[in-house]
Order: C-alpha cells, then sequence, then structure tokens
C-alpha cells in the first residue's frame, strides 16, 4: 500500500473510534482501539523508509509501546492493575520519543534550543507542578510514585520536542512540537477526569488529542526525514 492508503486508514480508524466515544458504540471501540497504533506505524513504515535505522527503530519503539498502553488501558476498568501497566507503557513510549527528538538534535550540529533559552522551560515546570500538587491529595502512596514519574517522562517528552526549534525544518518542529502538547493535554484529562472531576465528554476529547498528538508526531519526525532522489529508497 502506497504511504498515503495507510493514512487513509488510520483516519478511518479514528474517525471509528471517535464515533464510538461519542455514541456509545462499546464493541466498535473493542475492535478498532487496538487498530490505531498498527495502522499509524504502517504509515510511518512507509513514509519514513528515508529515515536513518535508528531513528526508524525508535520511532516504532514509540508506538510499539503506545500500543500497548492503549491496549491495556482499555481494562482499567476492570482492574486497576491494569491502569498502572498501561501507564508505564506510555512512559517506556516518552522514552523512545525523547531519545529520538534528542538523535535529531544531535545530528543538526547546531547549539540546541534550550541550551540558549532555557527560561523556556519554566511554563513547562510551573504546568506539571501545578497539575501534580492538583491531585497530589486524591492519590495513594503508589498512584503518587507513579504519576510523579509518568510526569517527568511525558514533560522531559514535551521539552525535547521544544529543543527541536531550529534544528529541524519549521514544519517538523512544528507537527511534532504541537502533537506533544496535545499529548500532554489528553494525559492531564485522564488525570483530572479520574482523580480529580469528571471532565465532561471526557472520553471524546481524550481520545481526539491522543489521535491527533500521535499523528502530528509521526508527520513530524517524517517532516525531518531528508528526501530521497527519484528511484530511491
Amino acid at each position: 500500500m502506497k504511504k498515503n492508503s495507510w493514512l487513509i486508514v488510520f483516519l478511518l480508524v479514528a474517525v471509528g473510534v471517535m464515533a464510538r466515544e461519542l455514541f456509545g458504540l462499546q464493541e466498535i471501540g473493542y475492535l478498532l482501539k487496538p487498530l490505531i497504533i498498527p495502522t499509524l506505524a504502517a504509515y510511518f513504515w512507509q513514509a519514513g523508509r528515508g529515515a536513518e535505522p535508528k531513528i526508524r527503530q525508535m520511532a516504532l519503539g514509540a508506538l510499539l509501546f503506545s500500543w500497548i498502553g492503549d491496549v491495556l488501558l482499555m481494562f482499567s476498568g476492570l482492574q486497576f492493575g491494569f491502569f498502572i501497566a498501561g501507564l508505564v507503557g506510555f512512559l517506556v513510549a516518552q522514552l523512545f520519543y525523547i531519545v529520538l527528538f534528542w538523535r535529531e538534535i544531535s545530528r543538526s550540529g547546531k547549539i540546541s534550543y534550550l541550551k540558549r533559552k532555557p527560561e523556556q522551560m519554566l511554563w513547562l515546570l510551573g504546568y506539571g507542578l501545578v497539575l501534580y500538587l492538583l491531585l497530589f491529595n486524591r492519590l495513594d502512596p503508589v498512584l503518587r510514585i507513579a504519576i510523579l514519574f509518568y510526569s517527568v517522562a511525558i514533560l522531559g517528552m514535551v521539552a525535547m520536542a521544544l529543543n527541536r526549534k531550529g534544528m529541524v525544518s519549521s514544519a517538523s518542529f512544528w507537527f511534532t512540537f504541537s502533537g506533544a502538547l496535545l499529548f500532554l493535554a489528553s494525559d492531564s484529562m485522564i488525570a483530572i477526569n479520574r482523580f480529580y472531576t469528571p471532565v465532561p465528554k471526557a472520553g471524546c476529547w481524550i481520545m481526539l488529542t491522543y489521535l491527533a498528538a500521535q499523528l502530528l508526531i509521526i508527520s513530524g519526525i517524517i517532516r525531518n526525514i531528508p528526501a530521497q532522489p527519484d528511484g530511491g529508497r
């Protein structure tokens, strides 16, 4: 299949997942949610052929652990252990993204954005601290530790996406950084909805931001791959 064909398949799956959230079609959700990441991975596999092997491996590793997190969180309502396991899956995915972004920055040979403007970290650290303190008294000791570690991981991923500014093309930066922010927004809504106060139509907003986040991050990575000559692979 052509790369755009896989993108279309991903978008169709995403529409089906959103229909499940909007209309409560549980059966469709259980069928389609596990297909979100595999179809996105297939799109990346085709569109990202020109990437260096390590970039491909790290991107696919991030998607693999995102898929594991997706599947485990589907069962979090049955047993709390699935929620923790899903959190670990996504934590590992964030680490893959962090290393991937750092490799892209290192290859540029330039001084990274946050080394030049370290004050840009303040808003991100402030956001993470306020959200964690908001949740702190609602969490048991295990969750306090688990969410602290995950918060550090996703804030690190967003910071590293921001750190790509000026290191990659403008399109690649904005796609990936926007995706990272949406990932943070999606996870923040999960935490607030589950542990602090119900968010109106939480499932819809969580899935919409998550789907957009993963697509934008992968699209940004693809846009940083050197153009291949005609007939090249």
